[in-house]
C-alpha cells in the first residue's frame, strides 16, 4: 500500500489535488530530520524513512531553485490522522510490482491525472525502490505553474 496525500494547501506548488507530504528544512535540521518531523506533523505517524531520490525544481517566477530530498518507507507506527494540510488516501500497490520500475503500466491505477505531470515518471521509481535523481522546470500559465520540461535519471543502488 502507498499513502498519497490529498492536500488542501493553497500554495502555487500544490494546486493539484494530490501532493506529497513535506515542508521546509528548519535551521539545525538535516533533510531526514525535517522529513520525519513533517511526517509526524502532517500525518501523525513515524516511519523508518530511507532516502529514495533527489529533485531540483525551478520556476520562471521564483528566483531560486527548490532542492527536494524524497524519502520512502515500507512500514509506519501510529495512526494516520487527517490534518489541516492533508487528507490521506490509500492506493493498493501489488507486491509483484515493487521491483519492476520499467513497467510503469503497473501503476496506471494511481491518480496521476491529479498530480504534477512529471510525477508519472518518478513515482513508479519511488514505489519500486529504485534510486533516482531528477529536475523539473516550471513555467507560469495564467495563475498556475505547469512543467515545461523534466528529466529523471535512474541511479545505481550504490549511489
Amino acid at each position: 500500500m502507498v499513502l498519497v496525500r490529498c492536500g488542501s494547501r493553497e500554495s502555487t506548488y500544490c494546486q493539484l489535488s494530490m501532493c506529497s507530504l513535506g515542508g521546509k528544512v528548519e535551521e539545525g535540521e538535516t533533510p531526514l530530520q525535517a522529513a520525519n518531523r513533517e511526517l509526524k506533523e502532517e500525518a501523525g505517524i513515524e516511519a523508518p524513512l530511507q532516502h529514495a531520490g533527489t529533485f531540483l525544481f525551478l520556476s520562471e517566477d521564483v528566483p531560486w531553485a527548490f532542492h527536494i530530498d524524497i524519502y520512502r518507507a515500507d512500514s509506519y507506527t501510529g495512526t494516520i490522522t487527517e490534518t489541516d494540510e492533508m487528507r490521506p488516501e490509500w492506493f493498493s500497490i501489488a507486491s509483484e510490482n515493487h521491483h519492476a520500475p520499467s513497467d510503469f503500466s503497473s501503476y496506471s491505477h494511481l491518480p496521476f491525472d491529479r498530480m504534477w505531470e512529471a510525477d508519472r515518471y518518478w513515482v513508479p521509481l519511488l514505489l519500486s525502490g529504485q534510486p533516482f535523481s531528477g529536475r523539473a522546470d516550471f513555467v507560469k500559465v495564467g495563475e498556475s505553474s505547469k512543467p515545461r520540461r523534466w528529466w529523471i535519471g535512474v541511479l545505481s543502488a550504490n549511489s
